[in-house]
């Protein structure tokens, strides 16, 4: 691998300031021990690069601009010196990494942060999401990450988890330099809850001071927040906060004297010292599933420096923190119990040699052993890509799930029980969560709510009972239930066989006279849902797999669609009674989702007589069935 070419095309480089940059910047450096590496990354990066790598500049902004001139000097670089890797350093670059292997022969790789996955942007999903499934090998930040990419479609031999690293310092500060620090910032006698990062809407600091810190300092006067860092100003796609948001956020809570901001450092030295002054590293990162935090290094380098940090556990911040050796976690959104386990750390602390062990495990020198690792999975993907394998197709967007969710409690009828006892509802491939969570929270219906899935894809956990489940049987006693809801589940079970028995599955755990609410892509639509192509369940089943490898969107076409007599054929052998409710259902939905459009206009009109014919080929069937 000494002789390996590397080629890393990047916008996330110093001096750009922030945990993606200083990633990007080691993960050339480690390379380069191992390997001739070259880098394309913005304007100014080339000044303060490693010292064994070429790097090429390509213009900052307009973004536009840096990926026009990236691309072109990609696709030189990648005819002329002809590398064996060429790697994408975030997703934004994914696509030329992807373009410019293809015409040198070379692997293509990127390294996923949660953000790449989940960015709400109708023209990255279309554009650059789906190159993540043609590249050949898929780098993560954490397992949440890994997940998330795993709901997008990547088949999950592709997928290697690489933490991000930490440079571990060689000796601690001297006192006298912390004590100097305190000096100049007037927190001799204080207690340092200490905040690293950029001002961003993900990172919470403005809902930490309003909601944390006044418990924090009735407990304890002498706490105060210093914050590094400031509101990015190149970053894309990051929501800010800014320092006069956080600020008015104290002042409202008169906590204007226990908070102070130092900006960003960039000297290693002064951060350094900084750690090694404060008692506890808070990170009250907020829990937004289109924005997660995709590992949080900042706890890691606190951790370096023997701080510990309290934290929300969501994201990838539950691999960077490690519960009762680096810090402890604490439930999202839960500011109460925060603020708690803040005070708490500052009255016990945990012992400094053992978060600095827990931090060793996380040097860059193993960082880069690891990238290399992975680029050795590539050839072994390879040999065995070959091999089908289904994928996690689940919808994570939650908007989307609340009118799916009032569709099926309309199209169902239900209500509650006349004995006031809680309806109990199953959820298979409940995905997201979010109908379950509807159910199991509603205002008026007492429900319990019980959702099972092949992969924990869930975006909200509250209210509802889940369980992991492994093919088609279902972990539950006969007549468990009075509802079921199984919405686009049987294409992905397998064939014919396998959809049988889900079907059987669900008329054996329903109470006699239950209900349940069966959707399914016809496999007579004209787009193919999940790979948005046209006429791909239409072919022979022989030939599908084949498009989908033409159209560049995966190796295996892994689901089966039945068509409306096949569905029927299997109803009727599972002993269902059933409805085919497709033409309300189409009703419904669009007075819930489009009530104003010309499409909504015209079905008002039209009597269900003139719809029925048209059963056979609405693109997704929708049954009730009772047991």
């Amino acid at each position: 691998m000494s002789q390996q070419r590397i080629l890393i095309i990047t916008r996330n480089l110093p001096p750009l300031v922030g945990g993606m940059e200083r990633l990007n910047w080691h993960m050339a450096d480690e390379l380069s021990k191992y390997a001739e590496v070259k880098v394309i990354g913005p304007k100014g990066a080339a000044a303060i690069k490693p010292n064994n790598v070429d790097l090429v500049e390509a213009p900052l902004k307009p973004l536009g601009l840096f990926l026009l001139i990236s691309s072109l000097r990609a696709l030189w670089l990648a005819i002329r010196w002809r590398p064996g890797v060429i790697l994408a350093g975030s997703g934004l670059t994914a696509p030329v990494a992807w373009f410019a292997s293809k015409l040198c022969g070379a692997k293509s790789a990127v390294y996923l942060h949660g953000f790449d996955i989940t960015v709400s942007n109708k023209l990255y999903q279309t554009v650059w999401a789906p190159t993540f499934k043609k590249m050949n090998h898929i780098i993560v930040n954490s397992t949440p990450t890994k997940q998330l990419a795993l709901n997008a479609g990547v088949p999950e031999m592709k997928i290697s988890i690489v933490y991000p690293g930490v440079e571990l310092p060689t000796a601690p500060q001297p006192q006298e330099k912390i004590e100097a620090f305190k000096q100049k910032h007037q927190l001799v006698g204080k207690k340092i809850l200490l905040s690293v990062g950029r001002l961003t809407t993900r990172k919470g600091l403005k809902e930490f001071v309003a909601q944390a810190l006044p418990k924090i300092v009735r407990d304890e006067p002498s706490a105060v927040l210093v914050i590094v860092g400031e509101a990015p100003k190149n970053s894309l796609g990051a929501g800010i906060q800014t320092q006069g948001e956080i600020l008015q956020a104290a002042q409202q809570n008169g906590l204007e004297k226990h908070i102070k901001f130092l900006g960003v450092i960039t000297d290693k030295t002064e951060l350094a010292t900084v750690y090694e002054a404060a008692d506890v590293h808070v990170f009250p990162v907020r829990h937004i599933p289109d924005d997660p935090e995709g590992f949080g290094m900042v706890a890691i380098e606190a951790a370096a420096h023997g701080l510990q940090t309290v934290a929300f556990a969501t994201g990838g911040i539950v691999d960077a923190v490690e519960e009762g050796a680096s810090g402890y976690l604490v439930e999202k959104r839960d500011y109460s119990e925060l603020s708690l386990q803040v005070i708490a750390s500052l009255k016990k602390p945990l012992e400094t040699a053992v978060i600095k062990s827990f931090a060793k495990g996380f040097a860059w020198e193993g960082f880069g052993d690891q990238i290399l690792n992975s680029f050795n999975k590539m050839e072994q993907d390879s040999v065995i890509a070959a091999v089908p394998q289904r994928q996690a197709h689940a919808v994570t967007n939650l908007t989307s799930r609340i009118p799916k969710a009032k569709k099926i409690e309309t199209l169902l009828n239900i209500k509650n029980r006349p004995d006031n006892t809680p309806l109990r509802i199953l959820e298979i491939g409940c995905g997201s969560g979010g109908i379950a969570h509807y159910f199991a929270t509603h205002q008026k219906l007492l429900c319990e709510v019980t959702g099972v899935d092949v992969h924990d894809s869930r975006q909200v956990e509250d209210g509802y009972t889940f369980l992991k489940v492994d093919g088609v049987k279902l972990p539950f006693a006969d007549n468990s239930f009075d509802i079921v809801i199984t919405n686009h589940v049987i294409e992905h079970v397998g064939e014919a066989t396998e959809q049988l028995i889900h079907l059987q599955e669900i008329d054996r755990v329903l109470s006699t006279g239950g209900l349940c609410y069966l959707a399914v892509p016809n496999r007579w639509m004209l787009t193919e849902p999940h790979y948005n192509l046209k006429f791909l369940s239409w072919l022979p089943r022989s030939l599908r797999s084949r498009y989908l490898h033409w159209a560049g969107k995966g190796d295996f076409y892994d689901c089966e669609p039945p068509s409306l007599k096949e569905l029927e054929r299997m109803l009727a052998e599972a002993s269902f009674n059933f409805e085919n409710i497709s033409v309300p259902a189409t009703r419904i939905t669009f007075e819930l989702e489009k009530p104003y459009s010309l499409a909504n206009k015209i079905l008002r009109k039209l009597p269900d007589v003139v719809l029925n014919p048209f059963k056979p080929i609405i693109p997704t069937l929708i049954y009730k069935l009772v047991s």
